[in-house]
């Protein structure tokens, strides 16, 4: 009887960092193209004004490539820009069925500053950790705070503390979702 190893699949995202105009931490997020379909797998109503979300990243096998710079690809085909590393990896979060079994799918996150300038940026808005939680301006699609990327997020924007603001008159500033870099 032979045994085979337990392959796993791992899903790779690209945790993209900026401060905004307050000093405070935003990641950037992807909007889904069909954002009616993405609020019915979440539960909205298609009239919504819930923006659904995701983060660049690829899905590899383990003996597929090396991660980083399979993901570095992956933000430089989807945004147009190059990417460096700011630190290393945050969170490793498996995935679970709902009968709390192994899908054998761990999903990680790499915290990144994007190098130049957006190709498409009505496809992507900046967003702060306090509009991430509030779930009310952007939800990931599927699982919502449930998700892995969701997760992923949060610890990551929680590891980043605020900045002193460049101008005092931009502390009182809230970040809007509409702003770009």
């Amino acid at each position: 009887m032979s045994t085979q190893a337990a392959h796993y699949k791992i899903s790779v995202f690209a945790l993209l960092l900026t401060r905004n105009h307050a000093g405070r931490p935003a990641m950037l997020v992807k909007l889904q193209s069909d954002q009616v379909e993405g609020r019915k797998k979440a539960g909205l109503s298609p009239e919504s004004d819930v923006l659904i979300v995701d983060l660049p990243g690829v899905r590899i096998l383990p003996s597929d490539a090396p991660l980083v710079p399979t993901l570095l690809n992956k933000v430089k085909e989807e945004t147009g820009c190059d990417a460096e590393l700011i630190n290393s990896s945050v969170g490793l979060y498996e995935l679970i069925d709902q009968n709390g079994m192994s899908e054998r799918d761990l999903a990680i996150g790499y915290p990144m500053r994007l190098i130049g300038e957006l190709k498409e940026k009505d496809n992507y808005r900046w967003v702060t950790y306090d509009v991430l939680i509030s779930d009310t301006v952007v939800r990931f699609a599927g699982m919502g705070k449930k998700s892995r990327r969701y997760l992923l997020a949060v610890d990551c924007l929680k590891r980043f503390p605020p900045s002193k603001p460049k101008h005092p008159a931009h502390d009182s500033k809230e970040f809007s979702m509409a702003e770009a870099t």
